[in-house]
């Protein structure tokens, strides 16, 4: 999941997580660092061969 403007990238695997993100980011203007995505973390579409 990505939240734009900012482009913070969260990864995620319940659906608690996804009503914590849109709680804390989204809604409170905070982010919820255990399930952010790092720069090294390969995001959806990174994919070797693909420009």
């Amino acid at each position: 999941m990505v939240i734009y403007p900012e482009g913070v990238w969260y990864s995620y695997s319940s659906r608690q997580d996804v009503d914590e993100i849109l709680e804390t980011h989204v809604k409170g203007g905070g982010r919820v660092e255990r399930l952010m995505l790092q720069p090294a973390d390969k995001k959806p579409g990174d994919r070797e061969g693909r420009s």
